[in-house]
């Protein structure tokens, strides 16, 4: 989403071309102008990349939706110029030097990529309709979350008993579908249906896995103010077998922060991979996961496999992390993999959380996996934000330090292991810090997710702070990695005095 909000520095200005077509006058899009629509749609066109163009589609209706942008309309036409595109109706044309440019080949015909594209489209929108209906009916229906659940199983057991009418383009919230009343869309639009659908169709936020429909019985209302509904469905990818999945539907909240966490999560992966050994950012992984927000205020998250919050694998072991971890391990994985995945994963969400600021951590939005991965979900408070008064910076469990203080591999302590990898990947990160910089204030002015205006200044002092940018870099650079494991050591009150020393002990392992 971050690189479509540069869409509202282009102009949004159409002409005619000077080619003629049998059907109509084609569409002129001036790629000397408009550079980025023109590479986005011509390299998802050309490459006929049926994930890459749901992304853009997707991306560029939820930024229309937002009435409180006053740049909306951009995003709305590009949105039009991309099912013009699809259509074969758009001419691209170089301004500068006068000629034409090459269109992708075959988007008139019945088989072309531009209507399989849009039969994909119109598919997904009529399947978030219904799944957006099926869970505001959670959220209106009046009792708790057990009544709120049955009135969405009852929704679902008539959805795949009972004949219904077939979804019409005239019946999709966008307006640009219905234009392509010329194309025959009826089969790809008699296909959708959430229990049972029929062919080869994908959800928007898993675009490139066909969707096998839901289990109706496993669908249920969540224990929330917000209601937010579970969905159990089956998928086949690339493997043989359906696997099972589950994903939450929030309507009522605006996920496009967490997408923004959860891509600055990945940049940071980028540049370990580039600054540290393969051995260190190998160790260094987030733990990926989808969110799609759909429109401002209702999207997708995609759960784990697998994955439990703290909370619950406390509970289940007495507040014995090994013992979960040792009940749950995969067969096919060793005990020494699983430890290495935890101390990994506690070291990057540690250096993560800490720079970008982020609150409201508690045991329910901090999960763990069978296979060792720690990681951290719901990222509502952002940048120095949080509900709670004087609350720690950053959070390392008291369970997961005694788990890594406990067991030893070739080079040590896993504890002190996991220091090490934390203050090298803070150190890397510190060191490009003009990247976080640049990004912030770049989606700040854009706006469109979740650090725009005000929040946009704190968002870039907030990092600059953490990552000490009152420091030198070179000669400084120990200091600012030993406050940071200080702030570490903090998280973890029961074990302060222990790791306080283990933090003068380390040495200066980031050099």
């Amino acid at each position: 989403m971050q690189i479509l909000l540069s869409l509202r520095w282009e102009p949004t200005h159409l002409g005619l071309g000077p080619t003629r077509s049998a059907q109509a006058d084609l569409l002129v899009l001036d790629t000397a102008k408009r550079p980025l629509l023109s590479f986005l749609l011509r390299y998802s066109i050309g490459t006929e990349d049926l994930e890459f163009l749901s992304e853009i589609y997707w991306s560029l209706w939820c930024l229309s939706q937002d009435s409180l942008d006053q740049h909306r309309g951009a995003y709305d036409k590009a949105r039009w110029v991309l099912i013009k595109a699809l259509e074969g109706k758009i001419e691209y044309w170089d301004s500068v030097r006068g000629i034409p440019l090459e269109a992708p080949d075959d988007l008139g015909g019945p088989c072309s990529f531009g209507q399989r594209a849009l039969a994909r489209l119109v598919q997904q929108a009529a399947l978030w309709q219904e799944t957006r209906e099926l869970a505001r009916l959670g959220i209106q229906t009046v009792g708790d979350a057990s009544e709120k659940t049955r009135a969405v199983q009852e929704r679902l057991q008539q959805l795949a008993t009972e004949t219904r009418d077939q979804v019409r383009l005239e019946d999709l919230e966008d307006n640009y579908f219905q234009e392509l009343v010329q194309l025959d869309l009826s089969a790809a639009l008699e296909a959708v249906n959430l229990v049972h659908p029929e062919g080869f169709i994908t959800t928007p936020v898993d675009p490139g896995v066909r969707y096998l429909g839901l289990s109706a019985q496993d669908c249920r209302i969540l224990k929330s103010n917000a209601a937010p509904l579970l969905l159990e469905s089956l998928s086949l990818s690339s493997s043989t077998e359906p696997k099972r999945e589950k994903c939450m539907v929030k309507v009522g909240d605006d996920l496009r922060q967490d997408q923004l966490v959860l891509q600055l999560l990945h940049f940071m992966e980028m540049v370990w991979e580039e600054r540290l050994p393969s051995e260190e950012s190998e160790l260094l992984r987030f733990v990926p996961y989808r969110v799609l927000a759909m429109t401002p205020d209702a999207g997708y998250i995609k759960f784990v496999p697998g994955a439990v919050s703290l909370s619950k694998a406390f509970a289940s072991s007495n507040g014995d992390l090994a013992a979960w971890l040792s009940t749950h391990q995969p067969r096919q994985m060793t005990k020494e993999r699983v430890l290495s995945n935890l101390c990994g994963s506690a070291a990057a969400y540690c250096v993560a959380t800490y720079v970008l600021g982020i609150g409201d951590r508690h045991l329910d939005n901090l999960q763990i996996t069978p296979e060792g991965h720690f990681f951290h979900i719901d990222f509502g408070f952002i940048f120095g934000e949080d509900p709670k008064p004087f609350a720690p910076r950053l959070r390392l469990p008291e369970q997961i330090a005694t788990v890594l203080m406990q067991e030893m591999d070739e080079s040590g302590n896993l504890l002190d292991k996991c220091f090490r990898l934390a203050a090298r990947a803070y150190i890397a990160l510190r060191r490009s810090m003009s990247l976080w910089v640049a990004l912030l204030r770049i989606i700040g002015q854009a706006g469109g997710a979740g650090c725009s205006g005000a929040k946009q200044n704190a968002a870039v002092l907030v990092v600059m702070d953490r990552l000490r940018a009152d420091l030198d870099w070179a000669c400084e650079e120990e200091k600012a990695a030993t406050e940071f494991l200080l702030v570490l050591t903090e998280s973890t009150e029961a074990l302060y005095p222990v790791l306080t020393d283990k933090v003068h002990q380390l040495g200066l392992f980031w050099k």
